[in-house]
């Protein structure tokens, strides 16, 4: 057993041990689904209900059986409370207004505080994925000019004195994107020695060029933090439900996280490999360099002539600038980042969840209602991921139900999605609040939401590829079968294939004996040691911990399917396991597997009341 990960426990300390609880992660390898759950001590907490979620209904011919959970576990529902919409009706109507690249001041500012209204625009400049500045201004800036850059402060003052201050997200039209997009859908490449875009050349892969004719297949993929498939239901019926009844998406019920946290959930998507796999480029360790040089899909997508968007919500952080050293170089077309560096500090003096008189999450969702309006007609990748309301937060999801409904419904009216997958999609389950306290709650941290819909035409086309995505809908599937799905689609030569019935976890809790409670004892113990060995330089600090009570136990072993097929496995050293696209039927064997025990304990600590994991 290998404590990889104690998160948090320094800072921890500094706010007194006897006061708080701490969650550890006890990594066991990719923390997959399970058949069976078997439980060493369970105290009386799984009742009848949470354990029918559990019962393994193994079938003939299907590995991994997914859990029957209900989203509406009554124990899951104490927590649930009803949440309005977000309300910025108590700011200034905004005055100012972006379309097709060009700046508007609005009739209804003019009509509200005269006609004569001046503007100052400051453009918003990216000096790092840290730093931002003040571009040299335009003053005044007319009614109908065009945008210099995609983010900018405006300052504006009417002849009756009032006066509007803002920033803005905006998408300006860049004429080296289009050049790039033109020359490509013209046939020419860039020669060897002229580079047309950075991150054309920042490109280690050996992926196709422009010899092969891909489907021009638009992809836009939405992403909310810490959302489970159970909690997607709860919070945004109204979205899912259109989403799966109306547009005919997929959900894959089986997707699972293969490690913890954000970076673990959208690296293989965007990469294909795990972090570990990649360059080191987490701050503090020897030989860290940022992470332009990893193979990102988006550059893939650039040889194949698309124009690529990623954005995050992120405010003070982001996925690979947390504990990574971020990007040297912007790594997409659009990249909206750079906004949120020079909005963090301002959004103080905003209503909260406010930016001027939209939700902000309003205006991320109209980023890229502009973005489709500016490339309708050329191919692109757009990536967005939300945070804000979802990181943390039980029931705020709520308040972006009717929000992200208009955002799709709106698309698919102005043709957009003609030829586009659309992808809706989470990271994980919740990690820290409550729900995860509960057994359910464990299971649906592991089981984010991902759903799928490709546009009519394609699955009629290609009946194969619908009817291997509805049998791999309640499969095993994970972040890697993603990214080989993205990549199928810049060469696709095949009707599709379904996916192996073999595929498994690989590691199956197994009830235990209580014979073999040593082991869990040794488990806890040699736990209770790595924390205070860390907590040891802050003992002024730092209390002792000691256990009070073992609250529950599972031990992962090999099926005797895995231990069996030991053997044959020898024949795949060196390849590249679950990474197959949903379009399959072929997959490698997954997660090879081992004869070694793990054990997964949860307990409490005293002082402090340390709930730990």
């Amino acid at each position: 057993m290998r404590l990889l990960a104690f998160r948090y426990l320094r800072s921890f300390c500094r706010h007194r041990l006897r006061k708080y609880a701490l969650v550890l992660g006890l990594v066991i390898g990719p923390a997959l689904l399970v058949l069976q759950y078997g439980f060493l001590h369970d105290k009386g907490m799984i009742n009848r209900e949470r354990r029918r979620a559990m019962d393994d209904e193994v079938s003939s011919d299907v590995k991994c059986v997914l859990p029957d959970l209900n989203p509406f576990n009554l124990e899951v529902m104490r927590h649930y409370q009803k949440m309005p919409p977000v309300d910025c009706s108590g700011a200034m109507r905004d005055w100012v207004y972006t379309a097709n690249g060009k700046f508007h001041i609005s009739s209804a500012a003019r009509e509200q505080y005269g006609p004569d209204i001046t503007c100052k625009y400051i453009p918003i400049v990216r000096v790092s994925d840290y730093d931002v500045k003040d571009g040299s201004p335009i003053n005044p800036m007319v009614d109908g000019a065009n945008l210099t850059s995609d983010f900018f402060k405006v300052e504006c003052a009417s002849s009756s004195g009032k006066r509007y201050n803002n920033i803005h997200l905006a998408v300006a039209r860049n004429k080296d994107i289009f050049h790039r997009l033109e020359s490509y859908r013209q046939g020419r490449k860039p020669s060897a020695n002229r580079t047309v875009d950075a991150r054309e050349t920042r490109s280690d892969s050996t992926g196709p060029q422009h010899t092969s004719k891909p489907l021009n297949m638009n992809v836009f993929i939405v992403g909310l933090d810490s959302m489970s498939r159970m909690s997607y239901m709860r919070n945004l019926p109204q979205v899912r439900h259109y989403f799966v009844n109306k547009m005919g998406a997929i959900e894959l019920e089986g997707y699972n996280i293969v490690g913890d946290g954000t970076p673990a959930a959208l690296l293989p998507i965007l990469t294909g490999h795990t972090e570990i796999e990649l360059p080191e480029a987490r701050r503090g360790h020897e030989g860290a360099q940022p992470v332009d040089g990893h193979p990102w899909l988006y550059k893939d997508y650039v040889r194949h002539g698309y124009v690529t968007v990623h954005g995050e919500d992120s405010r003070g952080s982001g996925t690979f600038q947390h504990r990574m050293l971020g990007f040297k170089e912007q790594p997409t077309d659009h990249y909206m980042r750079t906004f949120y560096l020079a909005a963090t500090p301002v959004l103080k003096d905003h209503l909260p969840l406010c930016l001027g008189s939209n939700p902000r999450h309003v205006s991320f969702m109209n980023w890229y209602r502009e973005l489709f309006s500016m490339y309708r007609d050329y191919p692109k990748i757009f990536f967005g991921f939300h945070a804000e309301l979802s990181h943390g937060h039980f029931n705020a999801p709520q308040a972006m139900d009717g929000d992200l409904l208009a955002l799709l419904k709106d698309l698919e009216r102005d043709g957009h999605l003609n030829k586009t997958l659309l992808i809706l999609m989470a990271d994980h389950g919740a990690r820290f609040n409550h729900i995860r306290a509960i057994p359910q709650g464990k299971l649906e941290e592991r089981n984010p939401y991902f759903a799928l819909r490709f546009p009519p035409w394609f699955l009629e086309k290609y009946p194969g590829v619908a009817k291997n995505l509805k049998i791999n809908s309640r499969r095993l599937t994970t972040p890697f079968d993603i990214y080989a799905t993205l990549s199928d689609l810049l060469n696709f030569t095949t009707a599709g294939e379904e996916t192996s019935a073999d595929r498994s976890s690989s590691k199956v809790a197994k009830h235990v004996n209580q014979s073999e409670d040593k082991f869990v004892a040794a488990a806890v113990q040699a736990s209770l040691e790595k924390i205070n060995s860390i907590t040891q330089e802050k003992r002024d600090m730092c209390a002792v911990l000691e256990l009070r009570e073992i609250t529950r136990s599972l031990r992962y072993v090999p099926t005797a399917s895995d231990i069996a097929a030991e053997g044959k496995m020898e024949d795949f050293k060196g390849s590249e396991p679950m990474k197959a696209g949903l379009l399959k039927d072929k997959f490698l064997p997954p997660l090879l597997g081992s004869k070694r025990k793990l054990y997964q304990v949860s307990f409490i600590t005293a002082p402090g009341q340390g709930h730990f994991e």
